[in-house]
């Protein structure tokens, strides 16, 4: 009996089998597994081809393809991406939605609402660079400006041509006595990411 051996990166992830036919796929374990492949087909109704999908909360679902299971071991290891929650047109018009609701918030003079609001959508959307923009102005309103450059910093890593946010970045460095010679910042929430001059966070 050949063996089926998967992985994901990260580990944890549901592994989901089916044949090829569109038949709702089946539980079959979580990442790391090691299992008969006579195994995987027996669970997806199949003695033909399988698909197996690779499920993890907050990352992409991956797919492969396996046609023959019968002579060889098989090792598949899914390098899992993690998820904007962006990835559909309803998921994005209720980010803009929010992130319209906080600008307003800040238009009525409710700024720690509009914080907390703001934040809601960073957990839902960590990638966008206009949430980080917003937190930035509502913290230099609440005259925090070290708070709003920090919020700037990871704006414009997530943009690098957000033009109001480096505008505002270079204002609050000047007025801090900041150089952009200084390598490290704290982001909002406290993680430490590089400056602006570096990489990707």
């Amino acid at each position: 009996m050949a063996s089926l051996t998967l992985q994901s990166n990260p580990g944890g992830a549901e592994i989901w089998v089916a044949p090829l036919d569109g038949t709702t796929p089946k539980k079959l374990g979580i990442t790391p597994l090691s299992t008969g492949s006579d195994e995987a087909q027996k669970l997806a109704g199949t003695t033909g081809p399988i698909m197996v999908e690779f499920r993890k909360d907050g990352y992409l679902a991956s797919k492969s393809m396996i046609t023959d299971l019968v002579p060889a071991d098989i090792a598949i290891t899914a390098q899992l991406q993690r998820s904007s929650g962006l990835e559909n047109i309803e998921a994005l018009n209720g980010v803009v939605d929010r992130l319209f609701e906080a600008q307003r918030l800040v238009r009525a003079g409710r700024l720690d609402d509009a914080l907390k609001l703001a934040g809601q959508v960073e957990r839902d959307a960590p990638e966008l660079s206009a949430v980080y923009e917003i937190q930035g102005g509502i913290y230099y309103l609440q005259k925090k400006p070290r708070e709003a450059l920090d919020a700037y910093q990871v704006s414009i890593r997530y943009n690098p041509k957000n033009a109001e946010a480096i505008r505002m970045r270079n204002y609050l460095m000047a007025n801090l006595g900041i150089t952009p010679q200084d390598a490290t910042t704290l982001a909002p929430g406290g993680a430490k990411t590089p400056s602006s001059s570096g990489g990707n966070r």
